[in-house]
C-alpha cells in the first residue's frame, strides 16, 4: 500500500467552507452559510500580523483532509512565557488514521520554535477521546479544567445562593444545611456498620 504525503499550508478565503464543516460540531448553534461568514471572518484577521494566529490545512493528495487553528499567546495572565495554542483541530472523517493530525502537529511546532513559544497547548472537551488520546501520545498532559456556563445561569445559581444565605444558618431547608444533614448522616452509619467503632 502506497502512503499519501500530507502537505499543510495556510487557509485561504476558498477553504471557508470546508472549515465551516469541519468545524461545525465546535462553532456557536447557527446555520451552515453563517458558520461560513465567521470562518471568513476569521481567515481575514488571521490576514493580521498583529493577531499572531493562523489557520492551518492539511492536504492528503489534493485534497482538505484536516485543519487547526493556531494563536500564540502568553502562557498565562500573570505568566510572560510564549505558548502555542492548537484550537479546533480536525481530520475528516475518510481521513483519519493516515497521519493528517500528526502533520498538522508538526507543522504547529515548526511554527512555536520559529516564534520562540515554549509550550504547546490544546484544550480538549472530554467526550473526543481520540483526540485526548492523540494528544497524550505526543505528550501533551492535562492543565486546567476548563468549565463553561452561560451567563444568565452562573447568574441565577448566584441569586440562588444569596436567597440561600440571607434566609440564615438555622433554616434546615437551605442546600449547605441538607449536605451536612447527609454528610452526618453517613458517618453515622459508617459507624454502626464498623464493628471495631
Amino acid at each position: 500500500m502506497v502512503r499519501t504525503a500530507v502537505g499543510v499550508r495556510d487557509a485561504v478565503p476558498a477553504d471557508a467552507e470546508l472549515l465551516a464543516s469541519l468545524w461545525s460540531s465546535v462553532l456557536r448553534p447557527a446555520d451552515h452559510d453563517r458558520h461560513v461568514d465567521d470562518v471568513t471572518a476569521l481567515l481575514e484577521r488571521c490576514d493580521d500580523p498583529a493577531t499572531a494566529q493562523r489557520v492551518l490545512v492539511a492536504e492528503l493528495g489534493d485534497a482538505a483532509a484536516g485543519a487547526a487553528l493556531v494563536r500564540l499567546a502568553s502562557a498565562g495572565p500573570l505568566d510572560p512565557r510564549r505558548t502555542l495554542q492548537v484550537h479546533y483541530l480536525a481530520v475528516a472523517q475518510g481521513c483519519r488514521r493516515r497521519g493528517v493530525g500528526r502533520a498538522l502537529m508538526d507543522a504547529v511546532t515548526q511554527w512555536a520554535e520559529q516564534a520562540g513559544a515554549e509550550t504547546v497547548t490544546t484544550a480538549v472537551t472530554p467526550g473526543e477521546r481520540e483526540v485526548n488520546r492523540f494528544m497524550a501520545r505526543l505528550g501533551l498532559t492535562p492543565l486546567a479544567s476548563v468549565r463553561q456556563a452561560p451567563t444568565a445561569v452562573v447568574r441565577a445559581r448566584l441569586a440562588a445562593r444569596r436567597q440561600a444565605v440571607a434566609t440564615g444558618p438555622g433554616t434546615a431547608g437551605t442546600p449547605s444545611n441538607r449536605h451536612l444533614t447527609r454528610v452526618l448522616a453517613a458517618r453515622r452509619s459508617m459507624r454502626r456498620e464498623d464493628p471495631a467503632g
